[in-house]
């Protein structure tokens, strides 16, 4: 997670998108422009100890969507001791929550055999 120390340093005291998916939702909740989700989806972040990126609004996000369609799947995870690049902190950890939330989410697209 040093290239997590290195982003903070540079982007002091902080970056934040123009205008996020969360904001958009907040503001209109039932905007024709958001259309509620017709596949499972899953948020994955880095350690909120590790990660320049706030969880909380992912957090936030999945529940909103959830909420337009309650049949669909919507999952959020984190991967311990990981920053905002997770494939790169923690790869182990960052496929054994992948499978977790394809499975959760019923997207199994391989079978073990055996």
């Amino acid at each position: 997670a040093n290239g997590e120390r290195a982003m903070n340093a540079m982007l002091h005291p902080g970056a934040y998108a123009k205008r996020s998916l969360l904001s958009r939702v907040q503001e209109d909740p039932n905007s024709p422009n958001i259309p509620p989700p017709t596949l499972p989806i899953s948020a994955i972040y880095g350690d909120p100890n590790e990660d320049w990126m706030t969880s909380s609004h992912g957090k936030e996000l999945i529940r909103l969507l959830g909420q337009r369609n309650g049949s669909i799947y919507t999952g959020f995870q984190e991967v311990p001791h990981a920053g905002h690049l997770i494939t790169f902190d923690n790869p182990k950890g960052f496929v054994e929550l992948l499978l977790v939330e394809l499975k959760s989410g019923g997207l199994v697209f391989f079978q073990k055999k055996g």
